[in-house]
């Protein structure tokens, strides 16, 4: 991976507290691949975003970062 975070998450958005290789320290938590995560009482894994339908028009996905692969856990 390119880039790796680790994230703190509220209601509303989602922060990048801890991170290497993203251009920013925030995003809105509608676009934030941590929201599955938090729901799942597994690891949450996305082999590639692209082909995932829930995210393939996600802006993280098809904008800078340009997310491929997410692997969350909690």
């Amino acid at each position: 991976m390119p880039f790796a975070s680790i994230t703190l998450i509220d209601k509303e958005r989602q922060w990048f507290k801890a991170s290497v290789g993203l251009p920013f320290r925030e995003s809105s938590r509608s676009v934030a691949f941590c929201d599955y995560t938090i729901r799942s009482d597994q690891a949450f894994v996305v082999t590639d975003a692209r082909e995932d339908e829930r995210f393939a028009s996600n802006p993280l996905v098809i904008n800078e970062p340009y997310l491929r692969a997410y692997v969350g856990i909690i």
